[in-house]
């Protein structure tokens, strides 16, 4: 058997066409938000299909 660590993620659909998946600055707090009592750190945003986009983060404790 074999263990794997795998990032949170949200998926959101929506996102501007012309959103800049390297400026995570700007969607740091926007996807933040969503996770209810944590705090969080945006790792990575990943166009997906259209307007889709899924973002990794890292929960902080």
């Amino acid at each position: 058997m074999r263990s794997m660590i795998v990032e949170p993620s949200l998926f959101a659909v929506g996102v501007p066409s012309d959103f800049d998946r390297y400026r995570k600055g700007d969607w740091t707090h926007i996807v933040c938000l969503q996770i209810p009592g944590r705090e969080a750190e945006l790792r990575g945003v990943f166009p997906v299909d259209g307007d889709g986009a899924r973002f990794t983060m890292r929960l902080i404790d």
